[in-house]
């Protein structure tokens, strides 16, 4: 399994500029349905916690730029 993070374009608000991200999990294929659904909602709370706007989880690989 590969993690990444995809960064979004900026936003401004005010004079503060975010750049706001999603986690991108990916090479994911070998493991089990049950499993994968577990590791999805662990990867989206983390996600959460750690302020990105979300998660993707992709069976194969997966290249962000």
């Amino acid at each position: 399994m590969r993690l990444q993070i995809l960064e979004l374009p900026p936003e401004r608000e005010g004079g503060t500029v975010c750049t706001p991200f999603l986690l991108v999990l990916s090479e994911t294929a070998g493991v089990g349905e049950d499993e994968l659904g577990s590791l999805t909602d662990q990867l989206q709370q983390a996600a959460q916690r750690a302020g990105a706007r979300g998660a993707l989880v992709f069976e194969h690989e997966v290249e962000v730029t």
